[in-house]
């Protein structure tokens, strides 16, 4: 890879030269109106199908099949507990009760008109995890159209499901298990730690910039589910929403999403049905099958449910998506009596999510200036003086040089050839970067000479909490 010396101006001349695609409008949420957007796809999300009576969950996954018979380019996400509480065992010879509970749901979800997807529960790590899960996934994918992942009980894993959506799907347990219980532990996995699992999780959100990233995992980041006092101070089990572990778990990913556009939760793992947002992150929770949990929402734009049902997420190509809730109408609110007749599901709520990147129609930039050189510096005087005392308590470390002038050549990279052209930001911890790439495959970087040391301070010493914004010009 190659790298071009210049700063942060000639980073907006890459700019102005960068088109897009056109904008579509957004609109309201009427069913109608959301007619005339093109769909690029859909999610249906419910969880803990593996906690209820299979003729229950069997009748509830044909309802959803049902309601995906008129549409392409869907998919039915099942986020957790497919299994029991009495787990998947190692040993073949006790695999026969929860291999004939799963064909059961395989003949169910097989039938949905679309691609089926799961990923782990708590309850896919109470026996013999991880060599377990790797003896499921071959179960279920040699059984069934479903794909199993991340796969091997490792940690997470990316699938783009077309151009504009990616879906990155993380195993919660596998980072708020005791390691110790599982000697055999990440044996097959690429990420051995929860640090390069967290690091990992940023770069993949950070290379699906320009799409929206579904995240797909079942210990949601944000929640209204009330719990126990015991439960709220104590916080004994690492599933215990105000465990340390836990907070730490999800302050992190909601952290790393906070600081990138169109990422979108969608979870399982309590029993209702959900609609949060926080930090302009929204949180999805479908996992409302059978009997339910109680939840408040503490917001306006906030929903919560017991009834039980799922969720529908629909991506539209102008980068919206609306969440919509519906409930099963021939179940209890509780989901105590199961029933085996049809019934159409009724919609709950709907809210609809506004694109947040922009788009090149969206943004304003200056003219091209058609000059051969600008002369510009780092920093300006005001930032890099400093008093007498300031500089005899920590010296003048080059000040002056950072925001001295220095008249530089432009480069025009429209002029350049084999059609140089932006592809994706980049950066580390304090720096910022675009990368480009030519007609003939060869990568650039175009790195600013400014750092910042909010992303610093973000990325390294408050990685729990979404500062960032907070902090700007302080």
């Amino acid at each position: 890879m190659q790298t071009l010396p210049l700063n942060s101006f000639y980073a907006i001349i890459i700019l102005l030269l960068y088109s897009s695609s056109p904008v579509i409008a957004q609109q309201g949420e009427s069913d109608t109106v959301r007619l005339e957007k093109e769909v690029s796809h859909r999610f249906y999300i419910i969880s803990n199908v593996g906690d209820i009576d299979v003729v229950e969950a069997e009748r509830k996954i044909m309802e959803i099949n049902q309601q995906s018979k008129s549409e392409s380019d869907a998919t039915l996400l099942i986020i957790g507990n497919i299994l029991s509480k009495e787990g998947f065992p190692s040993k073949n010879s006790e695999q026969d009760a929860p291999k004939a509970k799963l064909k059961k749901l395989m003949t169910a979800w097989d039938g949905f008109n679309g691609n089926v997807i799961l990923t782990p529960g708590k309850n896919e790590w109470l026996r013999d995890a991880p060599k377990s899960i790797d003896e499921l996934e071959s179960f279920l994918q040699d059984n069934s159209k479903a794909k199993f992942w991340p796969n091997d009980g490792c940690s997470l894993e990316r699938e783009t499901i077309n151009d504009d959506v990616v879906l990155e799907m993380v195993d919660s347990q596998w980072f708020l298990e005791d390691w110790d219980e599982h000697p055999y532990i990440n044996g097959k996995c690429e990420h051995k730690t929860r640090d390069e699992f967290l690091a990992e999780f940023k770069d993949d959100i950070k290379d699906s910039q320009g799409k929206t990233v579904v995240v797909a995992v079942y210990q949601p980041i944000i929640s209204n589910t009330q719990t126990s006092v015991i439960d709220k101070f104590g916080g004994f089990t690492s599933e215990s929403f105000e465990n340390t572990e836990n907070r730490s778990f999800r302050g992190q990913l909601k952290t790393i999403a906070s600081q990138f556009d169109d990422v979108i939760f969608v979870s399982g793992k309590d029993r209702n049905l959900q609609y949060l947002e926080d930090n302009d992150v929204p949180q999805i929770i479908s996992g409302a099958l059978g009997k339910s949990q109680s939840a408040r929402p503490r917001k306006d734009e906030a929903f919560a449910s017991e009834k039980n049902g799922y969720a529908k997420l629909t991506i539209v190509k102008d980068g919206s998506s609306t969440a919509d809730y519906f409930a099963f109408e021939d179940a209890s609110s509780n989901g105590n009596q199961p029933s085996g007749k049809d019934s159409d599901s009724k919609k709950l709520f709907s809210k609809e999510l506004s694109r947040q990147r922009l788009t090149g129609k969206e943004m304003s930039y200056p003219q091209k200036m058609e000059v051969d050189t600008v002369t510009a510096s780092i920093y300006n005087a005001n930032e890099t003086e400093k008093s007498g005392l300031y500089k005899a308590f920590w010296g003048d470390h080059f000040r002056s040089l950072y925001s001295k002038k220095i008249a530089s050549p432009v480069l025009y990279i429209d002029e350049l050839p084999n059609n140089v052209r932006p592809i994706s930001e980049g950066g580390g911890t304090q720096s910022r970067s675009l990368r480009l790439i030519d007609d003939n495959e060869h990568e650039y970087t175009l790195r600013a000479l400014r750092k910042s040391a909010v992303q610093f301070l973000q990325t390294t010493a408050m990685n729990e909490h979404y500062v960032e914004e907070y902090l700007k010009n302080t």
